[in-house]
């Protein structure tokens, strides 16, 4: 009698630990980000280029916003970050010269754990300039 109570015990309980492992495995704990770049006259940036990361982290993305303006991605954990965009003006009379001449902003936003957060990123009107690479 002791044996048969010892195996029920046994395998009500190695029933209830696969249970919560296969429910747990079932959970999105992925982070989404889904990042809007705005101009600076408030309409969206096509083209922008995107940086997600945080200061010494090596968790990091990059990519360019679509003809909405957004930038989408996925991170495995949730995590607070920082996001910084840049748009550089094609048709600039500094092209010529060997400049490129850019417009940049950036924002912060902390992922929730299986949540989609969304944020946008207001680009500056100071226009900057680098040098071309070649």
């Amino acid at each position: 009698m002791k044996k048969k109570s010892l195996s029920l015990i046994g395998i009500l309980l190695f029933s209830a630990l696969s249970c919560g492992i296969y429910t747990s495995c079932d959970d999105d704990t992925t982070s989404k980000l889904e990042v809007t770049v705005l101009n600076p006259d408030g309409n969206v940036a096509p083209d922008a280029m995107v940086v997600i990361g945080a200061k010494g982290a090596t968790i990091r993305d990059t990519g360019f916003t679509d003809a909405t303006g957004m930038y989408k991605t996925e991170f495995g954990a949730p995590a607070i970050f920082e996001v910084y965009s840049k748009l550089y003006i094609p048709d600039s009379a500094m092209n010529a010269l060997g400049m490129l001449v850019y417009v940049e902003g950036s924002s912060n936003v902390r992922l929730k754990e299986g949540e989609t957060e969304s944020v946008s990123v207001h680009l500056g009107i100071e226009q900057k300039q680098e040098p071309m690479e070649r």
